[in-house]
């Protein structure tokens, strides 16, 4: 996790590789949780910013098992 995630108003969403941004026509940005599809237990879109989160997995590594991570 770097400065920038732990700043950002949009929290783990933003680095997370299940994330993905979707911007709507009128300009509103949302973050899509694509972990919904297999798990019903996270929203769709969540509340931001998403501070704690069992199914993050950063973009740039290979998920850990049963990783938990938190913002400070």
């Amino acid at each position: 996790m770097n400065a920038r995630q732990s700043q950002s108003p949009v929290g783990l969403c933003e680095g997370c590789a299940h994330a993905s941004r979707i911007t709507s026509n009128r300009g509103s940005t949302f973050y899509f949780c694509k972990q919904a599809a297999v798990d019903p237990h996270y929203p769709r879109y969540p509340r931001l910013p998403v501070l704690r989160c069992e199914a993050y997995q950063p973009l740039s590594s290979e998920p850990a098992a049963g990783e938990d991570k938190q913002l400070p």
